[in-house]
């Protein structure tokens, strides 16, 4: 506690796994350190997780908290250790340091992970933003699910639904469009006059899904045993799950893209036509900045 350097004990690391797999009725484990502030008067002992640090010793700190990783890996995969084991001190922000698409290639160690820790542990690390504890792009955690070991897992409801729904609400992006020029003031006028959102300043904003990402999330469905996703109550992925399938309080109506609603019809979302203005986004010259978004690789190129 009187150092100004973070120690992580090579021994403790090596230790770690086979110490957990020993105790097989294992629900709960956190992996770091405790810590006492020397200068505050309740010098109460805290919780602190491995952090990738030029402060921390040994020099080979990460290769060392690489290792242990690779060996939680080792352990789900033949399952020493319960898939559903609720882990903590792992996959933080920075821990891992991972150099994505190395060499053109992904991350191996990411996808090892994707593929073997426990499944809600994952999709909390799914890419949402820069505080994700993975390297691997959203298409790759996506086919890394689709592939993953445990079929008895996907193969349940309830942990295919929070899933689905947690891979499809990450993806959903947004745009808008300022009054500016006259094929901006059309587009805005346009949608507002069909009863479309906008904001005060009178912005318009619309919402999609990229094409590669709906690709990505269509691969992942077709991984889940169809007579689960017909199980799934269609009223269960409407408004009080994802915030875009709720009705505007205001009585307008919601601005999205018709392949993006299109999709989301075909992944088995109830969405109602009447329920939106749908745009085609490669017509609209008001949005020629986000039409990258909306084609497929060849077309793009």
């Amino acid at each position: 506690e009187d150092s100004d350097k973070d120690t992580l004990s090579v021994g403790t690391a090596t230790r770690s796994v086979p110490f957990l797999i020993s105790f097989p009725k294992l629900k709960r484990a956190f992996i770091g350190g405790f810590f006492r502030d020397p200068y505050t008067e309740e010098r109460e002992w805290e919780k602190i997780t491995y952090i990738n640090s030029s402060r921390n010793e040994p020099k080979n700190h990460l290769a060392i908290f690489r290792g242990l990783v690779d060996h939680l890996c080792g352990a789900f995969q033949s399952r020493s250790l319960i898939l559903n084991l609720q882990l903590q001190g792992v996959l933080e922000h920075g821990q891992l340091a991972c150099d994505e698409e190395e060499d053109g290639h992904r991350c191996m160690r990411c996808w090892n992970i994707a593929t073997s820790f426990p499944l809600e542990l994952v999709l909390k690390r799914i890419p949402k933003s820069y505080n994700s504890g993975l390297c691997l792009k959203y298409s790759e955690c996506i086919e890394a699910l689709a592939t993953r070991h445990d079929k008895p897992f996907l193969l349940q409801p309830q942990a295919v639904f929070k899933c689905f729904l947690a891979m499809t609400k990450a993806r959903i992006a947004s745009g808008r469009v300022d009054s500016g020029n006259s094929i901006d003031n059309h587009f805005v006028a346009r949608v507002k006059s069909q009863g479309g959102r906008y904001s005060r300043s009178g912005s318009v904003y619309f919402h999609f899904i990229s094409v590669k990402d709906m690709e990505a999330l269509k691969k992942f469905s077709t991984a889940i045993d169809p007579s689960v996703m017909t199980s799934i109550l269609k009223s269960d992925l409407l408004s009080a799950k994802i915030p875009l399938f709720e009705a505007a309080k205001d009585g307008r109506k919601h601005v999205l893209v018709r392949p993006t609603f299109e999709g989301l019809v075909e992944l088995g979302f109830d969405l109602a036509l009447k329920d939106y203005i749908l745009i085609d986004p490669l017509k609209e010259a008001a949005i020629q900045s986000y039409h990258h978004l909306f084609r497929f690789e060849e077309e793009a190129s």
